[in-house]
């Protein structure tokens, strides 16, 4: 399938070079989800409750979004007005609606991770591909495409072969599954606003300043009822700093960029590399289960990623 080329744009004044490529834009997005599967790990490793990491997370990322929206300097404005946003930019409420997403769906994961198994919250909280369907079929968000259809039954059932074994291997827990559920219901939203936002020109260095400094304030608050607030070693502190660069930075920033070009609804079956990178780590540094019947699990869900990203077939005539 031949991609055409996007037309320059400016930032402060200079030419830009032109947008991603599909290809391109899945690489990201793959980068990005791998980076995110490292999350789940390092905060059940950590001995700070779901509420102080969470805080950490978007607290410590905040300035750094914001030295680099500041280096960027102003994004282009959108050509045109597209999907009801005003021809000037996102309005300020979207971008509040993506931090107030973004701060319940990361206290809910959290949560999760804390009461259940890390890989079984980590695929429940990315079962954001069938919320993410039923927004576009509501109107909401990018339609699915059949690529979508295809991929989505076999992503559905290797989360299931993932997450079955696992419950069963008494390291689940329901209320921690039931989380992580609405964990997944929230980053389905939050994935379609963040769309939104890029398609109306929101820029993403900016995007994630405002997700990250919004979220913190949601989550400071929280932070009243913790009795150990601050890392109690430098352990902590290490972990803290790759779950913020990692976790946070690199892997929400780089899922940013990729959904400007993406329709959401295939990107979020491509983020379900998640869990398949998360089950292995916690497979050898938390010493959960990992069986073939999970392995067989990642295998599918590792097809799916590939059904969903798989150009549309050329029509002749």
């Amino acid at each position: 399938m031949t991609h055409l080329p996007k037309p320059l744009v400016t930032v402060a004044g200079r030419p830009e070079a032109p947008g991603l490529t599909i290809p391109q834009a899945y690489a990201v997005l793959i980068a990005g989800g791998f980076c995110l599967g490292l999350a789940p790990v390092v905060v059940k490793a950590m001995p700070l409750s779901a509420d102080v990491s969470a805080f950490y997370r978007v607290a410590l990322a905040a300035p750094l979004f914001l030295v680099l929206t500041v280096l960027a300097g102003p994004g282009a404005p959108p050509a045109t007005a597209r999907q009801g946003m005003c021809a000037s930019g996102p309005p300020v409420w979207l971008y509040l609606l993506a931090a107030a997403l973004f701060a319940a769906d990361l206290l809910a994961m959290h949560m999760a991770i804390r009461l259940t198994n890390a890989s079984i919250a980590t695929l429940f909280t990315n079962c954001a591909p069938f919320f993410v369907g039923m927004f576009g079929l509501l109107g909401l968000s990018d339609r699915p495409g059949r690529n979508f259809w295809w991929s989505l039954p076999v992503a559905l059932t290797g989360t299931l072969l993932l997450v079955g074994v696992s419950a069963f291997a008494g390291g689940g827990n329901v209320a921690g599954d039931a989380i992580a559920l609405l964990a997944g219901f929230l980053y389905g939203a939050y994935l379609v606003t963040v769309r939104r936002l890029k398609l109306a020109g929101g820029s993403t260095f900016l995007i994630m300043a405002v997700v990250t400094a919004g979220s913190a304030v949601c989550l400071a608050p929280l932070l009243l009822w913790q009795e150990q607030i601050l890392p109690p070693d430098g352990r902590t502190v290490a972990l803290l700093l790759l779950l913020v660069l990692a976790g946070q930075v690199a892997g929400q920033g780089l899922v940013t960029v990729a959904l400007k070009t993406l329709p959401v609804t295939s990107g979020s079956i491509v983020l379900l590399i998640q869990p398949v990178v998360a089950a292995p780590l916690a497979f050898i540094f938390l010493g959960e289960t990992l069986t073939l019947v999970q392995i067989i699990g990642i295998a599918l869900v590792l097809g799916s990623i590939r059904l969903a990203t798989r150009p549309p077939q050329a029509h002749s005539g």
